[in-house]
């Protein structure tokens, strides 16, 4: 027989009576194990999905390149610690070479210099660049590197400019370098075709923005340029096909770089500082400071373009005489202070 609401009444007082505040026990643990949840002061059924005010933002179409600067600690590819910000560099001469405790050391390698000690970074070697000068690198993130060659090479993507970059992406790095390469920068898109507009420097900046040396004299898009001066390029495309437009980053004329052929630029990097690292193809000397093409030294600018002004570190930033490097050249440099 079904109760009425009378008898159902006196059934509830009942059990209020008898078993006090159970039923509120009873709504707490239906709430903890998600049979009912409460929402705007009303229970629901719940189905077990998360629900949203708004929709999640989705990711920016588009790849954003990122220069990563490591701090002082575990380095993620080589497994090893460094005690302060390192620099990278290679060298010029062809051979082999023992670089502190690294043997067997070649022009198509790069190396890290961490204070005391250096590490192979890059063995060319192993991914066909052979006797191959490696003249310019910057590293764009933990396993991805670009770099441009003195000469032109083929290798699986065909024929490589000595004016263009490319881009290797690396799975293995250190003694044992395993990766693939592919188009970064094809000079010959952007007026680089002349035999003295080898790209001997390179720094990627975090904008995207790409500095740039040459070995000779350079003609691109209205401006002109030196070997001891640096372009600066804006890209509208990287790749195969490149785009873009050209401005003077660093006029090293305004700054005593112009007085020899041995004051090429043939290496440079910019810290996070704003900070100009130099190396150039013999001995050079600056206001406060002179040194030779193992050396690196530092501009702090007060002003870059078509009126550069620097005041010049009075110490090398790296003396590549003090590891036995007088009878080579560091032709190419990466700095991440």
């Amino acid at each position: 027989m079904k109760p009425n609401n009378t008898q159902f009444s006196q059934i509830n007082s009942l059990l209020s009576s008898l078993f006090g505040g159970l039923e509120l026990l009873l709504v707490a643990a239906l709430l903890i194990f998600g049979l009912i949840i409460v929402k705007g002061g009303e229970t629901e059924p719940a189905t077990g999905k998360p629900t949203f005010d708004s929709p999640l933002p989705s990711p920016t179409p588009g790849i954003v390149l990122v220069k990563e600067t490591p701090t002082p600690g575990p380095d993620p590819v080589l497994n090893l610690t460094f005690t302060h910000e390192p620099i990278y560099l290679s060298l010029s001469n062809g051979g082999a070479y023992t670089v502190g405790t690294v043997a067997n050391v070649s022009n198509e390698d790069i190396l890290r210099f961490e204070g005391t000690d250096f590490v192979m970074v890059f063995d060319g070697s192993d991914v066909g660049l052979s006797s191959t000068d490696l003249d310019a690198l910057t590293l764009v993130d933990a396993d991805t590197i670009l770099m441009s060659f003195n000469d032109p090479i083929t290798l699986s993507l065909g024929v490589v400019d000595d004016s263009d970059i490319l881009q290797f992406d690396a799975t293995s790095l250190g003694e044992t370098t395993t990766g693939s390469f592919s188009w970064f920068f094809d000079g010959s898109d952007v007026d680089l075709t002349l035999d003295g507009e080898d790209v001997d420097g390179i720094d990627l900046l975090p904008d995207g923005q790409l500095l740039l040396s040459t070995t000779g004299g350079v003609s691109v898009s209205g401006l002109s340029a030196e070997d001891e001066d640096a372009l600066i390029f804006t890209p509208t495309a990287y790749g195969e096909n490149t785009s873009g437009s050209w401005a003077i980053y660093f006029d090293g004329s305004d700054v005593g770089l112009a007085d020899t052929a041995d004051e090429d630029v043939d290496g440079l990097g910019v810290s996070t500082s704003g900070s100009i690292y130099l190396t150039t193809l013999g001995s050079f000397a600056v206001t406060g400071i002179s040194g030779e093409d193992e050396g690196v030294f530092v501009c702090i600018p007060a002003n870059l373009g078509n009126d550069t002004a620097c005041t010049f570190s009075s110490a090398l930033s790296f003396d590549g005489a003090l590891w036995g490097l007088s009878i080579n050249d560091v032709d190419a440099i990466e700095t991440l202070p």
